[in-house]
This record gives C-alpha cells, sequence and structure tokens, in this order.
C-alpha cells in the first residue's frame, strides 16, 4: 500500500480513551480542569478539534496536517509512525490525542508523563463516538451532539438520494504501480474498510468480494471482475503529469466495462484521505461518480 495513504487511514479518529498516570485508565489525570495545550498526531484529529471549535487548544499537530488552513502556521511534531518526542515536550502539552493502534507510541509518551487520548478509529460510527467523547473531555458536548446531528443527517440523505436497486460493480484503488501502459499492482480495497463502507453507502458493490481488506489484484484480476466503475483515489497532490500517466493506464484497459464506458475516475480531493468529519463530503463525491452514467 502507498505508505503515506496507510499513514493517514491510520490517522481516523474514534471512541478516545484518556490514558495516563494515573490507575484508572481510562479517566482524565485531572477531572475539574479540560485540556488547554493539545498536541494532535493525526489529521482526522486535528479536523475533529476544530470543527468542535477547540482549534486555539492546539498547539503541535502532525507533519500531514493541511486542514483547517489554521494549521499551517502550527509547529510540526512528526507523523504517526515518527513522533517528535521532543519537540512534542517542547510544546508542553497537557494532552496529546493519537490514534490508539500505535502501542508503542502510546507507551513511549505516557512514559514522558503525558496524558494521552488514545483515539480509535475503525468506521463511520467511530467518527460520531470520537467527536461525542471529545466533546466531554473539552466541556463541550452540545458542540458534538450538534456536529454528529448535522453528519448523520446529511450521510442519511446521501444514502438515501443512492438507494435503489441498481448497485454499480464499483473497484476502489488506492495505490498502484503507475507507467506500465495498463493498471498494475492495483491495491483495492475490501471488507471492513473505511471506503468499503463508505462504498456501500453511497449505493455501490464492491466488485472485489473476497476477505482480504486490502488485496493486490493484478490486470488480470481486473479483467475477471470487469468492474462497470472505478475510482482511483489519488488526494496527495500528484503533478499534472503524473495524473495524465495513471489515466493512460487505464485508457490501455479496455478489456474492462469501465474503461469502455468512461466510468474510470481520477479522484484527487485531498479529504478523501481524512477519515473525519469531512466524510461526507467523500460520501457526495462517491454518489456522484458512481450514480452519474455519462451514457445515460
Amino acid at each position: 500500500m502507498n505508505r503515506t495513504l496507510a499513514i493517514i487511514l491510520l490517522s481516523a479518529a474514534a471512541v478516545p480513551a484518556i490514558t495516563g498516570c494515573s490507575p484508572d485508565p481510562s479517566a482524565p489525570a485531572d477531572r475539574d480542569r479540560p485540556p488547554e495545550r493539545i498536541v494532535s498526531l493525526a489529521p482526522s484529529i486535528t479536523e475533529m478539534l476544530f470543527a468542535l471549535g477547540l482549534g486555539s487548544k492546539v498547539v503541535g499537530v502532525s507533519r500531514f496536517a493541511d486542514y483547517p488552513p489554521a494549521v499551517e502556521d502550527l509547529p510540526r511534531v512528526g507523523g504517526y509512525v515518527d513522533p517528535d518526542y521532543e519537540r512534542i515536550l517542547k510544546l508542553n502539552p497537557d494532552l496529546v490525542c493519537v490514534v490508539d493502534t500505535d502501542a508503542q507510541g502510546i507507551e513511549a509518551l505516557r512514559d514522558l508523563g503525558l496524558r494521552v487520548a488514545a483515539l480509535p478509529h475503525q468506521d463511520i460510527e467511530d467518527i460520531y463516538r470520537a467527536l461525542g467523547k471529545l466533546g466531554r473531555i473539552f466541556g463541550v458536548p452540545e458542540r458534538a451532539e450538534a456536529l454528529n446531528r448535522r453528519l448523520r443527517e446529511r450521510g442519511k440523505a446521501l444514502t438515501r438520494a443512492a438507494d435503489g436497486d441498481e448497485r454499480p460493480a464499483t473497484l476502489i484503488c488506492i495505490s498502484r504501480r503507475a507507467g506500465r501502459g495498463v493498471p498494475a499492482e492495483v491495491i483495492a480495497i475490501g471488507p471492513e474498510t473505511f471506503y468499503h463502507e463508505l462504498l456501500v453507502r453511497a449505493g455501490g458493490r464492491n466488485v472485489y468480494e473476497g476477505s482480504l481488506r486490502y488485496p493486490t489484484l493484478s490486470y488480470e484480476s481486473l479483467v475477471r471482475l470487469d468492474p462497470e466503475v472505478i475510482i482511483d483515489v489519488h488526494p496527495y497532490g500528484q503533478s499534472a503529469a503524473e495524473i495524465d500517466t495513471l489515466r493512460n493506464d487505464w485508457e490501455g484497459a479496455d478489456a474492462l466495462t469501465a474503461v469502455r464506458r468512461d466510468r474510470v475516475y481520477i479522484y484527487t480531493a485531498r479529504h478523501a484521505a481524512i477519515p473525519g468529519p469531512r466524510f461526507v463530503k467523500v460520501l457526495e463525491d462517491f454518489v456522484e461518480m458512481i450514480h452519474d452514467d455519462p451514457h445515460e
């Protein structure tokens, strides 16, 4: 898998568990004082904090954070797999927000005496839970409830709009080897993934029906699967020349129904890689791509 995309996907936020030096790892170090200086080690968590109106409390962010624009001037403290512990300490945070899959990193932060909010990140429902828990941690539960209500309503409206008998067989590609004349070593999405859930909610059917979460598919496998729609995700600011190369590979794959029907989409939206509050924008984009057949 593209390493950057893998790291960003691991940055999806969900149910926080406050860990620190207290005997109860689920309890804040100080129940009476909400955190005032936050370091966020995941772009999705950073977006959640700003969406809840807590941006003024954020003093450090991951190198991958680029939204909202206010994060541009904030100190960078490394990434998910390589946090800069020295820089984090210099920022004197009273809470560090991380994803919960990096047990070693969480332990290292705790060993430094830092209070840690470890956030799991499995699915869309976790985003709602995370926002609610963050609202309680920071004493703004009403903001979290209002934001969750808006996100749920928008998500349900999009799903209803896409609901119908037709579920086009759709391939979502998150990485592949480019420049081979046809798509090669395609890393697709399988079950129990963020993109799979979005795909189903958008009214599509995953053309890959195996058990692997991120299978690698050959061109020959793609021909056998024969997707009706292809969404090729590249949200990292590829150049025009790189996009042309990606598109040319698909044009050489005219054995695929999606190619012959002009249903291949090179999806470059930056928010596509951040499973946070903007997931509804990804869902909206998926609905349009999956159901907007230019031949109908």
